[in-house]
C-alpha cells in the first residue's frame, strides 16, 4: 500500500530546485522590478542628500585659511650674517609672482632706505626688523611677503601687486 501511494504523489523536489524555481519567479515578478527600482532611487536620493549636505558645508563654513600672516608664530630660519650679498635687492629670475627663488629670500634686519627696486618681483620676502624708509617700490610684487615690523615710512608702492602678505607691527606712514 505504501508503494502505491509513493507513486501517486510526484516524487518530492530537491531543495536546490525549490529555490532557483522561487528566485525565477520573483525575478519576473513586476512587484520584485518595482521594489528594486524603489531601493535604486531611495540610494541615489540618499547619495544626491549626502553630495548637497557636503557640498554647502564646505562652501557655507569654509576653513580658516592663514596664508595673510595670522598663523601665531612663525619658526623663521637663523639670519645668515656670514652672506655679504644677503642685504641686496634683487628680482625673482622666475618673473612671476610665485615665490620661486633658489633660496631663502632674506632681508631681515637690513638698512635699504631709499633703495631703488620698481617694477622687481619681490615675492616671498621676508623683511622682519628691516628699514625700507623712502624706498621706491613703484609697480613692485611683493606676494606672499612676510613684511613685519619694518619701517616703510615714506616708501612708494604706486601700482605695486602686494597679496598674501603681512606687514603687521610695521610702519607704513607717508
Amino acid at each position: 500500500a505504501s508503494a502505491s501511494n509513493s507513486s501517486a504523489f510526484a516524487p518530492p523536489l530537491q531543495h536546490s530546485t525549490l529555490r532557483s524555481s522561487l528566485s525565477s519567479l520573483s525575478a519576473t515578478s513586476p512587484i520584485n522590478n518595482d521594489h528594486e527600482e524603489i531601493h535604486s532611487l531611495a540610494q541615489s536620493a540618499k547619495s544626491l542628500t549626502l553630495t548637497l549636505l557636503t557640498t554647502s558645508f564646505l562652501l557655507l563654513s569654509p576653513l580658516p585659511s592663514h596664508a595673510d600672516g595670522q598663523t601665531k608664530d612663525f619658526k623663521l630660519p637663523p639670519i645668515d650674517y656670514s652672506d655679504k650679498s644677503r642685504c641686496t635687492l634683487s628680482s625673482s629670475k622666475m618673473g612671476q609672482a610665485n615665490a620661486a627663488r633658489d633660496k631663502l629670500y632674506d632681508l631681515r634686519e637690513c638698512d635699504l632706505r631709499n633703495a631703488k627696486a620698481a617694477e622687481y618681483d619681490l615675492s616671498g620676502v621676508i623683511m622682519t626688523k628691516t628699514d625700507v624708509s623712502g624706498a621706491n617700490f613703484k609697480e613692485a610684487q611683493f606676494s606672499k611677503g612676510y613684511l613685519r615690523d619694518s619701517n616703510f615710512e615714506g616708501a612708494d608702492f604706486t601700482n605695486a601687486i602686494v597679496d598674501r602678505a603681512t606687514f603687521k607691527g610695521s610702519s607704513l606712514k607717508g
